[in-house]
């Protein structure tokens, strides 16, 4: 949550709307505001969002540059994982004290991962907790494992 107790879909439900139409529909069908006001609230909201597509076409100058693709002639690279963060044993010594780690689940975060799933119409969503060298479901909608190996 924010500082506020909000969170951040009670900032602007229509802003996130835009946002999630962008995303399903593309650029092609995406209805744009017409104001400058709109068109900037909207443009925050994608940079809150990291939605990078959508900065790329409201403002293309102030857009994030493009990752290229990593991969050779060969084929793609071996996926090994997002890298670690500097923090990694603090977080995960927390993340640990924390007991939660393999705990029952609770329908309190499937109900989330359920509104989640349905709202953004996608096939699986996902409450995860990430350790040393494993990813575990706390919630989980569309998928049968409980969890995976952290690098996939």
């Amino acid at each position: 949550p924010e500082q506020d107790g909000s969170h951040f879909l009670d900032r602007d439900g229509e802003l996130f709307g835009m946002v999630l139409d962008f995303v399903r529909n593309g650029p092609g069908q995406f209805k744009c505001p017409e104001g400058e006001v709109e068109v900037a609230q909207l443009l925050q909201e994608a940079k809150i969002l990291a939605v990078s597509a959508l900065v790329r076409y409201l403002r293309p100058e102030e857009a994030p540059p493009e990752v290229e693709a990593s991969g050779s002639a060969n084929g793609p690279k071996e996926y090994l994982g997002a890298p670690k963060p500097q923090n990694e044993a603090e977080r995960v010594s927390r993340l640990r004290s924390l007991n939660i780690l393999e705990s029952p689940h609770e329908s309190r975060f499937d109900s989330i991962t359920r509104i989640v799933a349905a709202l953004l119409d996608v096939p699986i969503c996902l409450i995860s907790l990430v350790a040393e060298d494993f990813q575990w479901f706390k919630s989980k909608q569309g998928l049968e494992a409980d969890r995976t190996p952290r690098n996939t």
